[in-house]
């Protein structure tokens, strides 16, 4: 789901708004205690740094008070110690010495002789200065007022600070200020409104951040006795920066350092000793001030509230621990490098401010995507057409689609709800446990019923729900309605029944095929030799009269064959476009004289119906197998037999029932009886190969098995309509074409047309070989026979021009006719080709043109057309015409 422009405003608007809250509480100091904690640590993990040599530290140690005496020191010694540094650039005195003493005048006196002397001004906490006593107030002086956290811990320190109409430096300046060519400019009154300063209140100037060098004892020091005492040289201490304080253990003190392990106390004379350390080497701590920190707070709050938000969850978290990792190493080396000091805190808070922000904003994401998922779940669910009811242990429905409410309606809630809690009662047997005593689920409780209420067949199913801890919660109830399924599967029985009669069809037509192959090679026998008989017996007798019976009965015989490869539909028959009036009514003629008188035969035939594309014999063998049908079913009372032929224009609602036809022309048969009729189940079974309802021995079943091929086979449809003692109407219907030729008259051939080629003549069946030979020897050809395909191959490869004509079976073992001719013309390509054959479900007029085949000659072959054949394969190549020769070889057989 997209991040909606609303969420990303609230976003923006809240991370503003967080932004504001850090802004204040940075500026009302909260994160001043958080920062102190990372500012120590930073010392600590800087380490201690190389102090400056031009700095050194007179202790007032425990050595000291022990030689001479306890607090306060007599200030005779401090004349002493001034004579002692007579060659420092500077002497400080971190020492109050506000009350008088009996040596004043002797110390006033050193004082003026050393002439770089600095003592402090005190600044209690009621604002009271404690200046030294006037009798030594010739020395420039400098207020040791350090300023401490809200943890008492020293880490800056005010130059300047006015009071009472006041302007005091610092310790440290006043130092400063002593040396030659240092001087350390602050404000004074001066520089201000001294009028409207408030005089009972103290003004803070000139801040600075301490950089601390090292905890206690990092500068040099040596003991205060031991330089008045001589021990320690004069020359030590020139040119060197005095500061003389009491670092004694015990000592009140409360200025303490971040840099001191465990918050040890520092003497205030070793702080004002890292303070002028600062000054001198430049290299005090910088704060970026308040804007520049906000604008870094500002800059990071919106950089990390940009990656967080774009960035997917487990990134988020990772960004957040580098965030953690990347700010205080940051500012860490801000400050050990370059000395910049950056609150670390405030930007973990805005890191962590931005982290929220981004994690409030993908919680609500995540809230919108799961209420969209809810939603899409919800119109997925109410989607669905079938009825799903979701029921819990008690056995109420808690949820139940569109589909269940709507499309199936309140009687199959309340009757979902009784199966329920009948599958409830016994809802253990809906799971089992295994030997671990977890539950699993057993196959689901279904069934199919059909509903009175709502008419329709419905598919139940129980899936068992469980709850967290696995225990059995409900049922959830899927409901389909599958009327439409179950009358689908009855139209797939019926289809399944098809598939078998179709199948069944196919079986007989493969053994049709089979039978019509070898019958035609017996009648391409008994044609040839009954061809050669009858040229050798004169005219008018009667063994020529019988001859010719046998060659009609072999036509017939040829014509059975062909019915029979119709009908398999592996021999493709030869349609021309006729008119089938003439036919139609010459078959009439024909079944007249075998029809009982009873029978009366009704015609009404169009004379100007279309042209088909189609065989006449097979239409004629349509026409006389119902016509016989119809006659068998009026043999015993008699009846009508009507015969009615015109043209219909079929459109798209009358091809509702003949889905096989387009819309357009068509030519109708239609053939009705007044017959017994048919039941319904001898109906659906008629065109079934080998079904009969006759009595053995009067039927073979094959009748409408045929017809339904042919016609089908045409492209065409034939439907019946029959009912019991109604008699039965079948209506054939065959696509028109447009005008087209006449059929050619067969040309009859008085004498079949020889020549004086040579053959290569082969056949796998030996008797067809000799008979082959016999007619073509007879035609006067040279012939070579064989029965074998392999020698026949050998016997052309060794005299490739021996012969001007090759004629070959089909169908013979080892090798095929087409083969053989591939084989014959990649030896020699210009050899013609003549392919015989009776059926063959391989040959096809392309294949035996890509093959370079000339001619398909079909068995049985009469001596007129085996002779036809061969001149016009042999006539393409030269162009003679033999039909009108007559040869010598004529009179040998």
């Amino acid at each position: 789901m997209k991040r909606t422009k609303k969420n990303i405003a609230r976003y923006g608007i809240r991370t503003f708004l967080g932004i504001i809250l850090l802004l204040t509480a940075d500026y009302s100091g909260l994160f001043e205690g958080i920062n102190n904690d990372f500012y120590d640590l930073a010392f600590r993990f800087r380490g201690t740094r190389e102090t400056s040599r031009q700095i050194s530290i007179i202790a007032i140690d425990e050595k000291t008070l022990a030689k001479i005496g306890r607090w306060p020191i007599d200030r005779i010694y401090y004349s002493k110690l001034l004579a002692k540094l007579a060659k420092a650039q500077a002497v400080g005195f971190d020492i109050i010495f506000s009350e008088p003493s009996e040596h004043d005048a002797e110390f006033a006196v050193a004082i003026q002789q050393h002439g770089k002397v600095v003592l402090p001004v005190y600044v209690d906490s009621r604002l009271n200065l404690s200046f030294p006593v006037k009798k030594i107030s010739s020395a420039k002086t400098g207020h040791i007022h350090l300023e401490q956290g809200i943890d008492g811990v020293t880490r800056e320190i005010f130059h300047t600070i006015i009071c009472k109409d006041l302007s005091l430096s610092s310790f440290a300046a006043s130092l400063f200020n002593i040396l030659p060519e240092k001087t350390l400019h602050h404000i004074g009154p001066e520089n201000g409104d001294k009028e409207n300063w408030p005089l009972n209140h103290l003004i803070q100037t000139d801040k600075m951040a301490i950089n601390y060098y090292g905890p206690a004892g990092c500068f040099e020091q040596t003991s205060f006795v031991d330089v008045i005492a001589g021990i320690v040289p004069e020359s030590f201490f020139n040119e060197k920066i005095v500061l003389v304080g009491i670092t004694a253990v015990g000592i009140e003190n409360r200025v303490l350092t971040p840099f001191m392990q465990h918050r040890n106390r520092m003497a205030g004379v070793e702080v004002h000793a890292q303070i002028l350390n600062n000054l001198l080497n430049k290299d005090k701590i910088r704060h970026l001030g308040k804007v520049m920190e906000w604008f870094i707070l500002f800059a990071v709050t919106i950089l990390f509230s940009f990656l967080f938000i774009i960035s997917r969850k487990t990134w988020t978290t990772f960004l957040w621990l580098l965030t953690v990792c990347l700010i205080p190493t940051s500012a860490f080396i801000l400050f050990a490098y370059l000395n910049i000091w950056l609150p670390p805190a405030n930007l973990l808070f805005a890191g962590a401010l931005a982290f929220t922000m981004s994690y409030i904003f993908h919680l609500e994401e995540l809230r919108d995507r799961l209420r969209q998922a809810k939603d899409d779940w919800q119109d997925s669910f109410d989607t669905i057409d079938d009825a799903i009811t979701i029921h819990n242990s008690n056995c109420e429905i808690v949820r139940a689609n569109r589909a269940a409410e709507k499309t199936f309606g309140p009687s199959i809630l309340e009757m979902l709800r009784n199966r329920c809690a009948s599958l409830c009662q016994r809802g253990k047997n809906l799971v089992q446990t295994d030997s671990a005593g977890q539950f699993k689920r057993r196959q689901t409780a279904q069934e199919e019923i059909f509903d009175q209420n709502t008419g329709k067949h419905l598919a139940i199913k129980a899936l068992p729900r469980f709850d967290t801890d696995n225990h059995f919660a409900g049922l959830v109830h899927i409901v389909r309605n599958v009327s439409e399924r179950k009358k689908n599967e009855k139209e797939q029985q019926n289809l399944y029944s098809q598939l078998l009669q179709a199948q069944k069809m196919e079986a007989i037509g493969t053994l049709a095929g089979g039978i019509a192959h070898d019958f035609n090679n017996i009648l391409s026998g008994i044609l040839g030799y009954t061809d050669l008989s009858l040229l050798r017996i004169a005219k008018g007798t009667k063994e020529h009269e019988y001859l010719r019976e046998v060659i009609t009965a072999v036509h017939r015989a040829k014509d059975l064959v062909a019915q029979i490869s119709a009908f398999s539909r592996q021999h493709d028959t030869e349609r021309i476009p006729i008119k089938i009036n003439s036919i139609i009514k010459e078959a009439l003629k024909l079944l007249r004289a075998s029809l009982p008188t009873t029978i009366e035969i009704r015609q009404n035939i169009a004379s100007e119906t279309g042209k088909i594309f189609a065989d006449p014999t097979q239409i004629h063998q349509i026409l006389l197998n119902l016509c016989t049908n119809a006659s068998h079913a009026m043999a015993a009372q008699g009846g009508i037999l009507e015969v009615t032929l015109n043209e219909v224009d079929l459109d798209s609602d009358e091809l509702a029932e003949l889905p096989s036809l387009n819309p357009g022309p068509h030519v109708k048969l239609r053939i009705s009886d007044t017959g017994r009729g048919m039941e319904p189940y001898v109906l659906q079974r008629i065109f079934e190969p080998f079904f009969t309802t006759k009595e053995q021995g009067q039927g073979t079943g094959m009748g409408l098995a045929l017809v339904h091929g042919i016609v089908m086979n045409h492209g065409g449809a034939i439907t019946v309509r029959s009912e019991p003692d109604k008699g039965s109407t079948f209506e054939l219907f065959f696509p028109k074409i447009a005008s087209g030729p006449a059929t050619r008259e067969e040309e009859i051939v008085i004498s079949p047309p020889g020549g004086e080629e040579r053959i290569l003549f082969i056949d796998d069946e030996e008797a067809l070989v000799h008979m082959g030979k016999r007619i073509l020897n007879y035609l006067g050809y040279d012939v070579t026979a064989t029965t074998n395909c392999h020698e026949a191959l050998e016997l052309f490869r060794q005299q490739q021009h021996a012969f001007d004509l090759v004629i070959t079976d089909q169908t013979m073992p080892h090798m095929t006719g087409i083969k053989l001719a591939e084989e014959l013309l990649r030896l020699r390509p210009d050899i013609p080709v003549i392919l015989c054959t009776g059926f063959s479900q391989t040959v096809s007029t392309e294949k035996i043109k890509k093959a370079g085949i000339r001619e398909l000659a079909l068995k049985p072959l009469t001596i007129n057309d085996i002779a036809q054949t061969i001149r016009r394969v042999l006539g393409r190549n030269n162009g003679d015409d033999y039909s009108k020769l007559d040869f010598p070889g004529r009179h040998k057989y």
